[in-house]
């Protein structure tokens, strides 16, 4: 595409999925006077023909039109900023949060089909279309749990599926979340406070008492999600000062979330729209928060809950978007809290049918006095000592089977099989989401909800 327009300089021709730097297009246009006299329009016709025939290589079927007004600074301005964006990959930003224990069981299929369809499809590593960085959140891990994560990392026992990780990982946060409320209640009392007064999970304690002299005790553990967005939040802030760029995407996603069929590729998913998944179950009258797919500016609104806590507008921001409701009723949860977050801050949403369900780990239904039952099997318990699920949330683990929620994953199933049975490549493919997941809604209803069913009217 260079030697197309006679430039000699020393840019290379870029690899498949890369940008072509606007300082390799620059010397050549400043070289022709007669544009600059004529004060002509130039179009530029890219057909991906610097790409080299690649297995996985989309480039080919690019045509990208870019409008220059030589000599114009401010249009140039514009073209440089069209053109960067235009044929330079995704720079990506994945953060896990939760136990890493969990790992052990759902790894390989993160690896397979959720990182290899961000990096594009073809696996991560050399001539992957999109920069994937990692980033990984986990509550105080016990010494068995890190020997357990050894894949990782690297360590001996990685291997398969999760052979990519390692060099995917930027950064790894471990922190005992025993202090999170005696932070709390020592730098946040009168914030809290104030945030009490809204009733519901949203603020979840996992049955401990949110302040030491108060009795509010709740369920559910939204302000331990709330801290844990925030870790990745700080994360991806210090990746993005230290390469002086900002991510275009980020994805959200728990550690024990088992993926049965590949996630979308993100060129199929607007760039303008946060993407959240779907189940057809688990709203709770808000957005399903165990996987979501933002832009950046999303990403603030949606990771930003701990601190809009701390900062005492958690409060405001709540009944500025719901009204008094919030102050009587206990309908405010997490689902409804990343909902409020992403209202207050106007980001448009999307839907997707969701193809991975929350796993059970081993560790989670074992009591850890290691009782059995008469024939002699494991005894269930709830959640096994030092687990933030389990107790929490009501919904044991049983011996069996492998997820938690029968009705996520009765969901989640139909519409993997679906999706399966409608490729032929055995990927995710706009036509077969159609087929599987847009027929459950009436066509009326498409219309009428905007951006949020718009893959079924693409």
């Amino acid at each position: 595409w260079l030697r197309r327009f006679g430039h000699t300089g020393r840019c290379q021709v870029p690899p498949c999925g890369q940008s072509i730097a606007w300082r390799c297009l620059q010397p050549w246009l400043q070289g022709r006077e007669d544009s600059r006299r004529e004060q002509r329009n130039l179009i530029l016709e890219f057909h991906g023909m610097a790409a080299p025939a690649r297995a996985g290589c989309q480039l080919g079927a690019l045509r990208l039109l870019v409008l220059l007004q030589v000599g114009n600074a401010v249009q140039s301005a514009v073209a440089q900023d069209v053109l960067a964006h235009s044929l330079r990959a995704e720079w990506v930003a994945v953060c896990f949060i939760g136990r890493i224990r969990a790992m052990r069981q759902t790894l390989e299929l993160q690896q397979r089909n959720v990182l290899n369809e961000l990096c594009g499809g073809s696996g991560c590593g050399p001539g992957q279309r999109n920069t994937v960085d990692v980033f990984l959140y986990a509550p105080n891990p016990t010494s068995s749990e890190i020997a357990g994560a050894a894949p990782l990392f690297g360590g001996r026992g990685s291997g398969g599926g999760a052979a990519d990780f390692p060099q995917l990982l930027k950064s790894v946060r471990f922190h005992d979340e025993s202090h999170v409320l005696k932070f709390l209640a020592r730098n946040h009392r009168s914030d809290l406070l104030q945030a009490m007064r809204i009733r519901g999970n949203w603020i979840g304690s996992a049955g401990q008492r949110i302040l030491p002299d108060r009795l509010d005790r709740r369920k559910g553990t939204g302000i331990f999600q709330m801290y844990a967005q925030n870790q990745c939040l700080e994360m991806m802030e210090e990746r993005e000062l230290q390469v002086g760029s900002v991510f275009d995407r980020v994805v959200l996603s728990r550690t024990d979330l088992r993926w049965i069929f590949p996630h979308p590729p993100l060129e199929s998913l607007s760039p303008d729209l946060a993407w959240i998944p779907d189940t057809l179950e688990d709203d709770w009258g808000g957005l399903y928060d165990r996987h979501l797919v933002l832009t950046r500016k999303a990403a603030d609104a949606a990771f930003g809950g701990w601190r809009l806590l701390t900062t005492g507008q958690a409060f405001r921001t709540i009944l500025e978007t719901m009204g008094v409701s919030p102050l009587f009723s206990n309908s405010t949860n997490t689902e409804v809290w990343l909902a409020v977050r992403l209202m207050a801050a106007q980001v448009r949403v999307a839907r997707f049918p969701m193809t991975a369900y929350i796993a059970c780990d081993l560790s989670e239904w074992l009591a850890s006095s290691g009782a059995a039952t008469s024939n002699g099997a494991p005894k269930a318990a709830w959640g096994g000592q030092g687990s933030v699920h389990g107790a929490f949330h009501g919904f044991r683990c049983e011996p069996g089977r492998d997820y938690r929620y029968p009705k996520e994953f009765a969901a989640v199933k139909m519409f993997a099989d679906c999706l399966a049975n409608h490729s032929h490549t055995g990927r995710w493919s706009l036509a077969s989401t159609q087929s599987c997941y847009c027929s459950y809604f009436h066509p009326a209803l498409r219309a009428a909800s905007g951006d949020l069913y718009s893959l079924c009217t693409s």
